[in-house]
């Protein structure tokens, strides 16, 4: 089964010209299709200004929790806060990395991550560019 042609495309971060098919084994959920005059690029780490909602200790560095934003629902890390500790009620600007891909995510986005009983919301301030050092295993300080 195929897409037909388009006269371009921007799966997270791969272009394609309108004369390539696609097909739906090569288009995964999360995907998005993106004018390539707006320079989509995926990122692997973003800040947000979070709040949290519900939490029964402290929330520190090294914390994990599914990010729910838009069609984007994947684990991330908190690699670093503005805080020493985050309890209930706090708010904070965090940075969040990706623990499986990286995802097109735009500045602005409101997002909900959850743990567990843990719940918070954000909003997404800015997100990486990547670079060519940039991979999963790379640093997270």
């Amino acid at each position: 089964m195929s897409f037909g042609q388009l006269s371009s495309c921007v799966c997270c971060v791969v272009c394609c010209p309108a004369a390539v098919l696609l097909w739906c084994c090569q288009v995964r959920k999360g995907m998005v299709l993106v004018d390539e005059r707006l320079q989509p690029c995926a990122s692997w780490e973003f800040d947000a200004d979070i709040a949290i909602l519900t939490h029964s200790t402290t929330i520190q560095p090294r914390y994990q929790a599914v990010i729910h934003c838009e069609i984007i629902r994947q684990a991330a890390r908190v690699v670093a806060m503005d805080m020493e500790r985050l309890r209930s009620g706090d708010r904070a600007c965090v940075r969040f990395r990706f623990l499986q891909r990286p995802e097109y995510i735009t500045p602005g986005t409101r997002f909900v991550f959850r743990e567990g009983r843990t719940k918070g919301i954000g909003v997404v301030v800015a997100s990486e560019k990547p670079s060519a050092s940039s991979t999963p295993t790379g640093s997270l300080a």
